[in-house]
């Protein structure tokens, strides 16, 4: 039976580069991309301009300040922009490594896989990977699949 925390503990993503080179990298593509529009005048495509702007840099941006983890008691919630899951940690059947592409509320491909309720799966990337595990009930800090 996992340890139930008292207080809320809040792990962030940990963040590869490549999610910062992406960042950058949209952000010149949409630069390039709007700017003979901001260069028109028309009030109509400095709209779309402004609107692409916020939307091409405004999502990554919101996953990078808002991808966490929290264990609150029973309870794993995940946030990540605008998604959010809500896990019992009683249901949590697994814990393994994954460098899975897959899209997940993780900004880091060294990854955990966690496996709950029928089947169902989640990829997670936490910074402090063993204060995660503990938190979730592994005392040693490590997944279900890693030697001692």
């Amino acid at each position: 039976m996992p340890q139930v925390t008292l207080q809320p503990v809040v792990f962030r993503s940990a963040v590869d580069h490549w999610f910062y080179l992406v960042l950058l990298g949209s952000g010149a593509i949409i630069f390039v991309s709007v700017l003979p529009l901001l260069h028109t005048g028309h009030p109509e495509q400095m709209l779309v301009a402004l609107l692409a702007t916020g939307l091409g840099l405004g999502l990554p941006l919101w996953l990078l300040l808002t991808t966490r983890y929290i264990v609150d008691g029973a309870v794993l919630e995940v946030r990540s922009g605008p998604c959010q899951w809500r896990i019992m940690r009683r249901q949590i059947t697994s814990v393994r490594a994954s460098r899975s592409t897959m899209a997940a509320p993780a900004l880091s491909l060294n990854r955990l896989e966690i496996r709950y309720g029928n089947g169902q799966c989640l990829l997670v990337s936490p910074a402090d990977r063993e204060g995660f595990l503990r938190c979730l009930g592994f005392p040693n800090g490590r997944t279900d699949d890693e030697p001692p």
